[in-house]
């Protein structure tokens, strides 16, 4: 039995297995490539962030005391800022929210009905006198109709 009696169709399959290598080719070129360019960006970002940790280092002592002390306030500020709002809510209050700025707290309370009285804003400003140590005339209460 003879398999290729036609001798025409002897060399199809050297072109078929041509067609299909070139295409395997082309995209093992593309993500060697792509590849390629990925570590490059890897690599290129690493150096960048080591020259800027190398930037930094040299940089001024004075200047770096002074930004972490100036982070060090904001967050002092900001636990201050949270202890007196969770003391007023435990007097009574339904909500409040506190901001501590250069010399003076602004502090936004929920107004019961009927408004703050006087006997309120003396409680609160105690409040805010014993937690941060300003004074009544360094407060100022916001009443927020609910």
């Amino acid at each position: 039995m003879k398999l290729f009696e036609n001798r025409r169709l002897k060399g199809a399959v050297s072109i078929f297995l041509v067609i299909i290598t070139i295409p395997c080719l082309l995209l093992s070129a593309v993500l060697i490539d792509g590849s390629r360019l990925s570590s490059a960006r890897a690599m290129t970002q690493e150096a960048t962030d080591l020259a800027a940790a190398s930037i930094l280092a040299s940089y001024d002592q004075t200047l770096k005391d002074e930004a972490n002390a100036s982070i060090q306030t904001m967050a002092d500020y900001t636990v201050t800022e949270a202890q007196i709002e969770n003391l007023v809510i435990a007097k009574g209050y339904t909500d409040c929210v506190a901001f501590i700025g250069e010399n003076a707290l602004s502090l936004a309370v929920a107004a019961p009905e009927g408004g703050l009285t006087d006997a309120d804003t003396a409680r609160i400003v105690d409040v805010v006198n014993q937690t941060a140590g300003f004074s009544a005339d360094q407060v100022k209460i916001i009443a927020v109709e609910e």
